[in-house]
């Protein structure tokens, strides 16, 4: 299905991405708990890493809870939130050989228009969902030596985190936000990572190899308007989906339009340097290649189905040689169920060496089931 495609997505696991080894299991724990068992199975006793773990440092050392006052007046503070280190180590395959290889990576969210926080119509819910929940608790007879939450408007020292959420406030919330995910599926999106990583052959010379530094990109855009990017992006304060907030509701509403609802713009670009093609049969220190990749893509849909349009260029350079490969591409991705989608895709594919046509893919189509999206849909 990838013929004409290219993976313009952030890796799950750029630390294991850079180095070749398998993002298929991530260990993604949200606190100190789950960050140590997390550390420990990815030891698993040897005393030697293997797997791939990526953590939030904010999450770890603060146990997972965060102030929401502050994420959502400093945007600092929520791009620290949104930073994430990567770390994956074990042994790769290259032909008959075997290698072990350590990967580090580092991931910053700089911008993100779907995150709940730019929603009025979101936060509006959430409120809601915090007044009957704390209607709830007062109602409720006090324990022996309980401490009364205070009406609304007191100037008590109760804290938020003081709430204790119920199942019912629990259900309400993911109604909140189920309700609001056709708006937020293709929010704009800003989003840089740089990942570094080396190895050691396992037999033989057991030669270093240096995997070098790369870094990628990724940049979305959701046809919000360049006021609505102002009013969110340009403030601390602002929401897309609202022009004006007043105190009894929201006094003038952002009206979306048809390419708002359901287009998408991606931009990514990625550069890893280093031995990424591997040739252990040749003696002496491996040849370093410097591999780049620029692609664009437009989707127009939903959540449940999308249909696209890629173009892609990647180049290739090692000691005087140089290669690209250019792809374009149509496709459709379409939701049976809640794990299963349908995907076609048909397009063109050329390779180029040393300034020369090699190879032409033309046009076909490819199709099948799938568990995820052809389209990457967050």
């Amino acid at each position: 299905m990838a013929e004409f495609t290219a993976d313009l997505s952030i890796p799950t696991s750029p630390a294991a991405t850079h180095v070749g080894l398998s993002a298929d299991s991530v260990l993604m724990p949200k606190n100190r708990r789950e960050f140590e068992a997390g550390v420990s199975g990815l030891f698993n006793g040897t005393g030697k890493p293997n797997g791939a773990v990526e953590f939030t440092p904010y999450y770890i050392v603060r146990g997972g809870k965060l102030s929401f006052r502050e994420y959502r007046s400093n945007s600092w503070f929520r791009a620290l939130t949104k930073t994430t280190l990567g770390l994956a180590s074990g042994k790769r395959k290259v032909d008959e050989a075997e290698i072990t290889a350590t990967g580090l990576s580092l991931s910053v969210v700089l911008a993100d228009l779907g995150d709940p926080a730019y929603s009025y119509g979101l936060q509006q819910c959430i409120n809601r969902v915090q007044a009957g929940m704390l209607e709830r608790a007062r109602s409720k007879p006090l324990p022996d030596g309980g401490v009364p939450i205070p009406a609304d408007g007191s100037t008590s020292d109760f804290a938020p985190e003081d709430e204790l959420q119920d199942d019912l406030a629990a259900k309400e919330y993911k109604a909140c936000l189920a309700a609001r995910e056709p708006q937020l599926w293709n929010r704009s999106r800003l989003a840089v990572g740089v990942m570094t990583g080396r190895g050691r052959e396992s037999d033989g010379e057991q030669r270093r190899l240096q995997f070098g530094t790369g870094w990628w990109l990724s940049a979305q855009y959701g046809f919000e308007g360049l006021a609505a990017l102002r009013r969110t992006l340009g403030s601390d304060s602002g929401f897309y989906d609202c022009i004006t907030p007043g105190p009894q509701g929201c006094s003038e509403q952002h009206t979306a339009s048809r390419w708002e609802r359901g287009a998408m713009l991606t931009v990514h670009a990625r550069r890893v340097s280093g031995a990424s093609k591997l040739d252990l049969s040749a003696g002496g220190e491996l040849a370093e290649e410097t591999q780049t990749l620029l692609g664009a893509r437009l989707t127009y849909g939903s959540a449940r189905r999308a249909l696209f349009l890629e173009t892609s260029r990647t180049s290739a350079r090692s000691e005087g040689t140089s290669s690209h490969r250019d792809q374009h591409a149509v496709g459709l991705s379409f939701r049976v169920s809640e794990n299963l989608w349908i995907n076609a895709v048909t397009g063109r594919r050329k390779e180029f060496s040393d300034g020369r046509m090699e190879h032409v893919t033309n046009l076909n189509l490819q199709y099948g089931a799938a568990s995820e999206p052809l389209v990457p849909i967050r």
